[in-house]
């Protein structure tokens, strides 16, 4: 296998290295640019490992220097494959630790909020894995911990980097499709025990993951819609189900659809799955003179042009995100101090949409946005 892979249909931005990858059951506002920032990652799962740690490494004014995991084995084998320097198997202990001024939080979604709260009270940045919190009320939580505490807080939802996206987005903003109308966007793989071959029995536990496809998967793609539209949702109308993932270790749907329209009339069905095999993402949006299909498995970007003669355009895409690596970009607003890309407002923006469609599958009726009670 090639050394060097992107992660595919779980949406992920990072690579696989499988020679050192380890799979065991203050406010520092205007620092001078000379500063090398110290990192530390809290939990050492397939995110941290194939993510979070290379491309820290790699990032210029930043460096890991502490890992953290309650399996002090794996803690210990990661440490030495990237020769960081500190190993703890305590949170707590990593936050005390004087080296540490980014925090990269990577556990359980359910442990997103305490941990992010205690780093910013630790006057640490913090940089969350997606999703960004599971309720709204932890996430506002979070947010005004980082405020009242005067650090960077940032969700590493960065599907925004990806070249693919950002070219869509400059062709969807130049008219070339004509008025946006309808989206059909999938995100669906086998479920977290085929991205992750270890400990992701969590995934399936309400009080752990607290949902199932929908808040892993299909908040991403939320984002995304949110973002290459630049519209906000109006209304869902939406179900969540078991399809086939079941049994009494099972708490939560691995099956998810919605309708979701947007301020402008845009309206479009979203799906988010633990039960497509093989993996599949994709992303088509109709306009009013064409359609163009983004990052689909055997079509990365495709315009198809509607009109007296049909025409199929093919962009050119670049191999790197015209921004730059997410990773540094995050270091870059902890030095200049600057606003992250992905801030945790935008992504408590697309929770609440969310909650919004887990809300109308209970209810078997449509549910407006902003939500009155979840």
């Amino acid at each position: 296998m090639d050394k060097v892979k992107r992660i595919d249909a779980s949406g992920g931005y990072g690579i696989i290295d499988p020679e050192r990858e380890v799979m065991v059951t203050s406010p520092r506002q205007n620092v001078p640019r000379d500063k090398v920032l110290g990192v530390g990652i809290v939990g050492l799962g397939a995110i941290a490992q194939r993510s979070h740690i290379p491309n820290f490494q790699k990032a210029k004014g930043a460096r890991v220097v502490a890992v953290c995991d309650v399996n002090e084995q794996k803690a210990k084998l990661v440490a030495q494959a990237w020769g960081i320097k500190h190993v703890f198997t305590n949170y707590e202990d990593l936050l005390a630790c004087k080296e540490v001024d980014i925090v990269s939080i990577c556990t359980p979604h359910y442990l997103h909020e305490p941990m992010a709260i205690a780093a910013c009270e630790a006057k640490k940045h913090v940089l969350v894995e997606k999703p960004f919190a599971t309720t709204l009320e932890g996430g506002r939580r979070m947010i005004e911990a980082a405020r009242k505490n005067g650090v960077k807080l940032g969700c590493a939802d960065f599907k925004i980097f990806l070249p693919v996206y950002e070219v869509a987005k400059d062709i969807l903003e130049s008219g070339l499709i004509g008025t946006p109308l309808t989206f059909r966007t999938k995100l669906g793989h086998a479920g977290p025990e085929f991205w992750t071959p270890v400990t992701g029995e969590w995934f399936y536990k309400a009080g752990e993951a607290r949902m199932g496809a929908l808040l892993d998967l299909g908040m991403k793609h939320i984002s995304l819609l949110r973002w290459l539209l630049s519209d906000e949702v109006e209304w869902v109308i939406g179900t969540l189900r078991n399809l086939w993932k079941k049994g009494p270790s099972v708490e939560v749907e691995d099956y998810a659809a919605a309708i979701l329209r947007f301020r402008s009339g845009v309206t479009g069905i979203l799906e988010a799955s633990w039960c497509t095999i093989p993996g599949f993402k994709g992303t088509e949006i109709v306009g009013t003179q064409g359609t163009i299909f983004v990052d689909y498995p055997n079509t990365k970007l495709e315009v198809h042009l509607g009109g007296k003669v049909n025409a199929v355009v093919k962009p050119d895409v670049p191999e790197e995100s015209r921004k730059g690596n997410p990773f540094q970009r995050f270091v870059d607003c902890v030095l200049d101090d600057t606003t992250p890309d992905v801030t945790p407002e935008d992504e408590l923006r697309s929770l609440e949409v969310v909650y919004a469609i887990a809300k109308s599958s209970r209810l078997g009726e449509a549910v407006t946005l902003p939500l009155k009670e979840v």
